[in-house]
C-alpha cells in the first residue's frame, strides 16, 4: 500500500494514527482507521523507505514546514493531503 491508500481510508491531525473512537493508536495497530501524512508514510514505507517517500512529498509541496505542521495546519483537508501524496507518487 502507498501512503495515499492510507490517507484515502482515513485522515487525521494532531496524531500519527487514530482508531474509530478518535483515540491515538500506533500506526501499525489493527484498530487504526486514519493516519496523518507522516503516519501514513511510515505505515506504507517503514523506517527504511520513509525518508525517500518524505523527500518526494516535500519536493511536490515545496514547503519548508515539517510535514506534521503542514498536515496539522488549520483548514487543511483530507483532499489536499491525498492530492499531494498522489502527485508525489507516494
Amino acid at each position: 500500500m502507498k501512503a495515499s491508500d492510507y490517507i484515502r481510508k482515513g485522515w487525521t491531525q494532531e496524531a500519527s494514527a487514530r482508531d474509530s473512537n478518535g483515540e491515538v493508536v500506533d500506526i501499525s495497530s489493527p484498530s487504526a482507521v486514519c493516519w496523518c501524512v507522516s503516519g501514513a508514510l511510515m505505515a506504507a514505507y517503514g523506517v527504511g523507505g520513509w525518508l525517500a517517500a518524505r523527500n518526494k512529498l516535500v519536493a511536490v509541496l515545496d514547503v519548508r514546514l515539517p510535514l506534521t505542521a503542514w498536515n496539522d495546519f488549520p483548514g487543511r483537508t483530507q483532499a489536499e493531503v491525498l492530492e499531494a501524496c498522489e502527485k508525489a507518487g507516494v
